[in-house]
């Protein structure tokens, strides 16, 4: 949170501004961060994942408990990944300005 300064009127407005810009620099850094890196993180997802399939489906008694449970968590590593990792960490950082 900016702060004026008592011995100058125009100063605790430009310093608020400054707090909003950067802030709108760190979440637009963000978001471009994770458009980058989404594609390769979704095509790695389904690749694994439409390979692990077929293993589910016709794999046998051991094997499509053990696909089912990669495909699940490596889904949920995933949302993780984009989504909750990004959110948690503009959190924290705006928190602790």
């Amino acid at each position: 949170v900016a702060t004026p300064d008592p011995n100058d009127d125009a100063s605790g407005e430009w310093k608020a501004e400054e707090a909003i810009t950067e802030t709108e620099r760190f979440h637009s850094a963000i978001v471009a961060a994770g458009q980058q890196r989404l594609m390769a993180i979704f095509l790695t997802t389904a690749t694994t994942v439409g390979g692990l399939i077929p293993l589910a489906l016709a794999g046998g008694p051991l094997w499509e408990g053990m696909a089912w449970l990669l495909v699940s968590g490596l889904s949920f590593a995933t949302i993780l990944t984009l989504f909750v990792v990004p959110v948690l960490y503009s959190l924290k950082e705006t928190g602790m300005k």
